[in-house]
């Protein structure tokens, strides 16, 4: 018997044309057919749950979200490091089957979900850091920390803004209230004056009536995070 050529065909149908083609197959006669339950089984491809358009769909909207997500972490490499830079993986078609089991894509997407959220919050916390030090360079000739500007249990400090064109008239009113209050210019512009008063505690309510009508802007530098 002369031996000849052949050529290996995998043929892929739904379940209901199965048997169907294997009989059209056994008509032709030069056709050896091979059962190949046992190596699906072995890769785990036998038993596919099957899932609707709407289901995939999901699926394949979790995986593109992944894959932009860490897209936009990777690494841009310089034009001087192309050298250096790691060439991407080449996998193996053989290996495929074994990649599909090995990463859990739900897995990533939670992961990824969770990193997204915890870069948001650095964000705003990074944010409100620059917030705070645009606020602290505004008022950088006070030379004061922070702290102190909350006073004592006997004494008052207020700093704040007010118009430039204001001062003269706020000081005026200010003074009229007592001896015991001292205020300070710490910086003064055309258009605004920053101003430090420290005074006795029993006069702190008369001196934010006036500082009202003045429509002063408070210096209260938010230092905690929430």
């Amino acid at each position: 018997m002369a031996v000849c050529k052949v050529k290996k065909v995998n043929i892929f149908t739904h379940i209901e044309l199965k048997n169907k083609i294997i009989e059209e197959l056994h008509k032709v006669g030069c056709v050896q057919i091979i059962d190949v339950t046992s190596k699906l089984k072995a890769l785990g491809l036998l038993e596919f749950n099957e899932i609707n358009d709407i289901e995939s769909n999901y699926a394949l909207a979790k995986v593109k979200y992944c894959i932009d997500f860490l897209s936009n972490l990777k690494d841009k490499s310089k034009k001087s490091d192309k050298s250096l830079a790691t060439p991407d993986k080449v996998y193996d078609y053989k290996k495929l089957s074994s990649l599909f089991f090995q990463y859990d894509y739900k897995k990533i997407y939670e992961k990824c979900i969770e990193l997204d959220g915890n870069l948001k919050i650095l964000k705003t916390r990074e944010n409100h850091l620059k917030n705070i030090q645009e606020q602290l360079e505004e008022w950088k000739e006070l030379d004061l920390k922070i702290e102190d500007l909350e006073g004592t249990k006997n004494t008052e400090i207020i700093a704040g803004t007010l118009p430039s064109k204001d001062f003269v008239s706020c000081l005026d009113e200010l003074k009229k209230i007592g001896k015991e209050i001292e205020i300070n210019k710490i910086s003064e512009d055309k258009k605004q004056s920053k101003i430090i008063i420290l005074s006795m505690s029993e006069y702190h309510s008369s001196i934010k009536k006036i500082l009202s009508k003045y429509n002063i802007s408070y210096f209260r530098p938010t230092l905690e995070f929430n």
